[in-house]
């Protein structure tokens, strides 16, 4: 009987050995449950740290009973990218930016069957949940100039003419009948990659993008209202003529979620027709007109590198409050350099200017969102959005070199990471006699200071496709006008120069020569403007309908329910 009582033994160590590990996995996976219901329950409560660590002790000790140890830290942020780690979490919040993480901790001890024969006495979880802010996608175009189609100018015009004109000079508008989620296009495409950046930068074919854009569309809410089939017949004209043109989302979309992760990031709706138009002018260059790195030379005298581009579509920015969109129907760099290898300047140029130029530049940024405000018993979403246009940017000195290509920055963030240059090097026989180092921008705006915003009041029961008031133009503000363009010029001139002769710093600021001339002028010509502005020049202009240096803001979704969520 001592061998079948042997294999019966051998079992019943095999049976508790099996309940063993389905103890300690019980316990861990026990652990890790009340880890993330805590780290839930304090994001939820953020930026507001001390609000979040109770929530989330509470969460754990009397909503889960949790009995083991507890740590909370509530007040950092989720970095993937500045953060290398797995939770890629970082405590305090770098840079002084508001918390938006919340890290647990929870170690319990465990009793194991076999005693302290197994090095196991307790069992630990980590969970980092983030708080994601409200998030609203909005467009910005630009015009220099045009003529309103209700104005009276335009219905003389049209009466001679026997047309209908809408006078548009370097503009271009959008008009969306549906939305689409960014998502489920991203899940169309297939782009498994892990962060938002390689979302953004992964490279598909023009079929690859509008195949997964008629399965988004007809997976939208507005679907029943699409005739698919027209659709359908519309896209394989398409991929007929560019179907294996590449483009990134990165071309189309600026999204500045202030996470990595892109199920945060993209998890939002925008215009369909947006979308789609910004897809195929991706793919078209997105200019009407676009040069790049053409060089002119001319031997002897100077060489120019120039870049110009011409008509761009409205920018699409996606993000929490701070998001901004940058846009321009002119941008153009150019980089001159004369009378180089003469004996008055040996190897280097005599004069050397870097220009950059945008005109009819127009930057909107997203100043607020009110979530849940209340109106005579209803409930609204508020989003405000400020539009600063303009008629010339124009910059001497060197920018960071994807200048051409900012859809993120306004004018002045773009222009405070320039650097003065060496516009003047006068050398003889190898030897620096003078140099002048130069940096100057001027900012030509027809809008008033601070720039005009405009707040949008969604439904939140209807989707935003179908309200009234989602599109704000700040030419309907009384605050344009000409008189705006002296008080900008005055104010925006900014000129530094240092100069040396012979190697000794001469100490001679123009800049703040021009900037003491400005502050003479300021007071006497400003109020000139303002006046000759009510008296004048709005009286007249306005009647016409004429509109300088106007920018288009259309609102296409805002998401308040983005709530709290599990990154690691």
């Amino acid at each position: 009987m001592s061998i079948p009582m042997m294999l019966m033994l051998v079992g019943l160590i095999g049976m508790l050995g099996l309940v063993e590990v389905g103890y300690l996995y019980w316990a861990k996976r026990d652990t890790q449950k009340v880890a993330d219901l805590a780290a839930l329950s304090g994001a939820q409560h953020l930026p507001d740290c001390l609000s979040s660590i109770q929530s989330a002790s509470n969460n754990a000790t009397l909503d889960n009973h949790f009995g083991g140890t507890l740590s909370i830290d509530a007040c950092g942020t989720w970095a993937p990218v500045a953060n290398a780690n797995a939770d890629h979490f970082v405590s305090p919040a770098a840079g002084g930016t508001p918390a938006n993480a919340v890290k647990i901790v929870a170690q319990r001890p465990v009793l194991p069957i076999f005693g302290n024969s197994l090095p196991i006495g307790s069992v630990s979880a980590t969970a980092v949940a983030i708080h994601s802010p409200p998030v609203a996608a909005f467009s910005v175009g630009s015009r220099l100039a045009s003529i309103s189609p209700t104005s009276a100018l335009n219905q003389l015009l049209g009466s001679a003419l026997d047309s209908s004109l809408g006078l548009q000079l370097l503009s271009y508008n959008g008009i969306a009948n549906a939305d689409i989620s960014l998502l489920g296009l991203v899940d169309q495409l297939g782009i498994n990659a892990g962060t938002l950046s390689s979302v953004l930068g992964t490279q598909v074919s023009i079929s690859q993008f509008l195949d997964a854009y008629v399965q988004a569309l007809s997976q939208s809410a507005d679907a029943a209202t699409i005739d698919m089939n027209l659709v359908q017949s519309q896209v394989a004209a398409i991929e007929a003529q560019i179907g294996t043109t590449t483009i990134a989302l990165g071309d189309i979309l600026n999204v500045q979620a202030h996470t990595d992760d892109p199920n945060v990031a993209l998890d939002t709706q925008v215009s369909a027709l947006d979308i789609l138009s910004g897809a195929l002018l991706a793919a078209d260059g997105k200019n009407a007109v676009a040069l790049r790195a053409l060089a002119v030379n001319l031997p002897g005298v100077a060489n120019a590198d120039l870049s110009l581009t011409v008509i761009e579509p409205p920018q699409i920015g996606v993000g929490p409050v701070g998001t901004t969109a940058h846009t321009a129907q002119v941008r153009l760099s150019l980089a001159v350099t004369a009378l180089s290898g003469t004996a008055l300047t040996g190897n280097q140029s005599l004069l050397d200017i870097p220009l950059y130029l945008e005109v009819a530049p127009a930057t909107a940024t997203l100043t607020a969102i009110q979530c849940g405000a209340q109106d005579n018993g209803s409930t609204r979403n508020d989003v405000t959005i400020s539009a600063t246009p303009g008629l010339v940017n124009a910059y001497v000195g060197k920018l960071p070199s994807d200048a051409m290509n900012n859809t993120q920055e306004s004018w002045p963030a773009l222009i405070a990471g320039g650097q003065a240059v060496p516009v003047v090097n006068v050398n003889l026989l190898g030897i620096p006699v003078a140099t002048l180092n130069l940096q100057s921008s001027v900012s030509l705006s027809a809008a008033s200071t601070p720039p005009p915003s405009h707040v949008f009041s969604v439904d939140p029961a209807l989707p935003i496709g179908q309200q009234a008031g989602m599109t704000w133009s700040t030419a309907d503000s009384p605050t344009i006008g000409l008189g705006n363009v002296i008080s900008s010029l005055l104010g925006s001139t900014n000129l530094q120069t240092s100069d040396t002769l012979l190697g000794t710093p001469l100490g001679i600021d123009l800049g703040a020569l021009l900037n003491g001339l400005t502050s003479l002028l300021s007071p006497v010509l400003v109020p000139l403007f303002d006046t000759l502005d009510t008296q004048l020049v709005s009286p007249l202009l306005q009647p016409l309908g004429i509109e300088l240096g106007s920018a288009d803001v259309r609102l296409m979704s805002v998401r308040c329910d983005a709530g709290a969520q599990l990154v690691y």
